[in-house]
């Protein structure tokens, strides 16, 4: 995934404590990228009155 890719690159040329994410499609690209960068946290923030499921 190149979005993937240009996210992991951003993570590694800046230091990063965190990763927060929104929504199930960026925590999977930004999660791994962010995986692949060695972010010590990644955070999945929900915004819905739904329940998980």
């Amino acid at each position: 995934m190149p979005s993937m890719l240009r996210i992991k690159a951003l993570l590694q040329r800046r230091v990063f404590d965190v990763l927060n994410t929104h929504s199930g499609h960026d925590s999977l690209v930004a999660g791994t990228a962010a995986r692949l960068a060695r972010t010590p946290l990644i955070v999945r923030t929900r915004h819905l009155a739904l329940p998980i499921s």
